[in-house]
C-alpha cells in the first residue's frame, strides 16, 4: 500500500501516524505556485539574482495537473532533498528522492517536480502520460526558476475534473 511508504510525507504533513493528512494540503493552481519567486529585498539584495534559492517553511499544495513524463532521474530532486535536510525535516536523509516527473498545468505550463522514489512505480501503474491527476506536493524552496516542489502523494482523476479529498 502506497501510504505505508510515505514516511517523509507523513512527517512533513504532521498528520496522524496512521494515515496521510490530505486536509493539510491547500487547493491551489500550479500556474500561481510557479509564479512565486524569492523576494531578494528580504534577503538584503537589490533586484533579482540569478540562481538564488531561498529555502522556505514547507508549504503544502493540492494541485490538478496532467502527466507529461513519468519519473526520471534529475538534479532538481537532489536540490529538494538538500532543502529538506537544511530545514531539519525528520527522515529527510533516509527517504530516497532522486527522481522528477514532468507535469502540465491547466493553462499548459510544463513543469518538472521531484517525487519520492517510493511513489514512482505506483504513478507508472496508476496514471498514464496525458492523464490528469491530483498531486499532494510541498514547496520547500523558491528560486528565480520557480519553486522546488516534492510530490508526497497523488491520485488519478476521473476524466471530468478534480476529486475531493479521499476519506
Amino acid at each position: 500500500m502506497r501510504s505505508l511508504v510515505l514516511v517523509l510525507g507523513l512527517v512533513l504533513t504532521a498528520g496522524p501516524a496512521w494515515g496521510f493528512d490530505y486536509d493539510r494540503y491547500a487547493p491551489g493552481d500550479l500556474d500561481q505556485v510557479m509564479a512565486e519567486k524569492p523576494n531578494c529585498a528580504e534577503h538584503g539584495h537589490e533586484g533579482p539574482h540569478d540562481g538564488e534559492m531561498v529555502v522556505t517553511t514547507p508549504q503544502p499544495w493540492r494541485l490538478d495537473v496532467t502527466l507529461v513524463r513519468q519519473a526520471f532521474p534529475c538534479p532538481a530532486a537532489e536540490l529538494v532533498k538538500h532543502a529538506l535536510i537544511a530545514i531539519g525535516a525528520p527522515g529527510a536523509t533516509e527517504v530516497p528522492i532522486t527522481n522528477c516527473v514532468q507535469v502540465e498545468s491547466p493553462s499548459g505550463l510544463s513543469v518538472g517536480m521531484a517525487i519520492q522514489d517510493s511513489l514512482a512505480p505506483y504513478l507508472a501503474e496508476e496514471v498514464q502520460v496525458g492523464q490528469r491527476f491530483q498531486i499532494y506536493a510541498i514547496r520547500v524552496f523558491l528560486s528565480e526558476a520557480g519553486p522546488g516542489l516534492l510530490i508526497n502523494e497523488f491520485q488519478a482523476l476521473p476524466s471530468g475534473g478534480s476529486e475531493e479529498n479521499p476519506s
